[in-house]
């Protein structure tokens, strides 16, 4: 959305955010759920950072396992927690109405009243408005819906807005009449609970486990989304190609190590506090809604269409009040940490531009020049380079390939000067086009060296399988007349960069 009706530079502050907002959801929510195990049992509090940093690393191996049954595993904790604090606020209010075990402690005439300024108001607003991050999770996941995907979307983003409100409103409520404030040692659930539960009452720990486990939850949102993104980034050139890549799991594995490092450095750097960690996140999230909602009214005040005005009007009410929470974030707590965001998203903005345009170079350097017949003009070879007269006894050569660029052609030469017996392959996915590559081919190197194209699909991004299915086929002597004996070497190109940032 910010792309398309706001530009590139802004898409990438926004996406510069949403980055470092995963990064801080997995700690902060892992950090938080530590909290909830430590109110439960004190003893382990010095143990706090060790214990959420194993939390993450469990979490994280989760999501490299790929579970694939993961929602219906997931959703049960989640009404668990929903019952559990239903119960809670339930409880607390019979409690308050048949005054059970409820004594009000006298309140300081002086120090409860406080100047009702409009900054204030404005700090409690954002305040309270961090309460609704993460329901951006379900904008980002509208995809894994069912039919109709954004009418079920929507749908469960009012059910979940009315459960939030209400569990929100509940739990402020008996804190503010029970005088409840959170210490170093007990969360604000932690101590509702045992006032109103009993400390011996097996709903108590029942509490703090499913507390525990939402929160768990909240994390592996983080590593749903910030792998993802990075995948996108990725696929633009903003961020190392490495990033795109799916294991043999279907996930994006190394987006999901990437932020197991960096959400462990935040737990670290916080030393198990949430306080700092929660100003840097709700800055970020703010930063990223504003933009979001900003590239709506563009949207609207573009495409037009059925009652535009009144939904451009909703969606600069939301830009507008968005802005505001993030202005006073900025203001209330730059001396806090939010100072440390503020510098951090135009650094990444500018090292994704910078990742950009040194893929656009590399690029530059290995495009074809598609009118080129004749393959020694395109890529004439470097006279270091020692290549070997074609051997009589070389076995078979099979020369395997994931992009047609100058690369693939110096590969493809290189074996043809080796062998008689070159096999090629193409292992393309659904971002390629089989029969463009097959034109391409047919014109710049087949004629030219004789040499055929086997095209394998592989739709769940294995490049191994298709080589090694082809590999088989080579050895039991199925293709190009090959002997079982024979010696086969597969020859895979490898672009090779002298700067240090490229490999960085």
């Amino acid at each position: 959305m910010a792309r398309a009706n706001l530009g590139i530079t802004t898409s990438l502050v926004g996406a510069a955010a949403l980055l470092i907002d995963y990064s801080l959801t997995a700690a902060v929510s892992l950090m938080a759920g530590t909290q909830a195990l430590t109110s439960y049992l004190p003893a382990l509090l010095p143990w706090q950072v060790p214990i959420a940093l194993v939390l993450l690393v469990f979490v994280g191996w989760i999501n490299l396992r790929g579970m694939s049954e993961s929602g219906r595993l997931f959703s049960l904790p989640v009404y668990a927690f929903i019952a559990m604090v239903a119960l809670l606020v339930g409880f607390g209010l019979v409690d308050l109405v048949l005054r059970h075990g409820f004594v009000p402690e006298p309140t300081p005439p002086v120090q409860a009243i406080a100047p009702l300024s409009l900054f204030l108001v404005l700090r409690a607003f954002s305040s309270g408005c961090s309460a609704m991050t993460g329901i951006e999770a379900i904008a980002n996941g509208v995809q894994v819906f069912r039919d109709p995907a954004a009418a079920n979307a929507r749908a469960t983003m009012a059910v979940m807005g009315l459960i939030l409100s209400l569990m929100f409103l509940g739990i402020s409520l008996l804190a503010w009449i029970y005088g409840v404030d959170p210490s170093s040692n007990q969360t604000t659930m932690a101590i509702l609970g045992e006032r109103i539960f009993g400390a011996s009452n097996p709903l108590y720990p029942a509490l703090q486990l499913f507390t525990l486990l939402i929160l768990m939850l909240a994390a592996n949102t983080a590593f749903a989304d910030f792998p993802r993104l990075g995948a996108m980034l990725a696929s633009d050139s903003h961020l190392p190609r490495l990033m795109a890549f799916r294991g043999d799991r279907l996930v994006f594995q190394n987006g999901i190590l990437v932020l197991i490092g960096l959400a462990g450095l935040i737990i670290l750097f916080c030393k198990g506090d949430t306080t700092m960690a929660i100003n840097l996140y709700a800055l970020g999230v703010f930063l990223a809604f504003t933009i979001s909602q900003s590239g709506m009214v563009i949207y609207w005040l573009r495409q037009r269409g059925s009652a535009w005005r009144w939904r451009a009007l909703m969606n600069g009410f939301g830009a507008l009040f968005t802005c505001l929470v993030l202005a006073v974030v900025v203001f209330s707590k730059f001396s806090s940490g939010a100072w440390l965001v503020v510098l951090l998203i135009p650094s990444l903005v500018w090292i994704l531009a910078l990742i950009k345009k040194r893929y656009g170079r590399l690029q530059h350097a290995l495009d074809l020049d598609e009118s080129a017949e004749v393959i020694e003009s395109v890529l004439p070879l470097h006279s270091e380079v020692s290549i070997p007269p074609t051997d009589p006894g070389q076995g078979p050569i099979v020369v395997c390939l994931e992009a047609f660029d100058r690369a693939a052609i110096a590969a493809v030469r290189q074996a043809c000067s080796m062998s008689r017996q070159v096999s090629v392959l193409f292992v393309y996915t659904s971002h390629h086009n089989p029969q463009r590559i097959r034109e391409l081919w047919d014109r710049q190197i087949g004629q030219s060296l004789g040499v055929a194209l086997t095209l394998k699909e592989s739709p769940y991004a294995s490049f191994i399988d298709p080589l090694v299915e082809l590999v088989h086929a080579i050895e039991r002597g199925a293709i190009d007349g090959s002997q079982p004996d024979q010696r086969l070497t597969v020859l895979m190109p490898e672009v090779i960069s002298t700067g240090w940032l490229d490999g960085l």
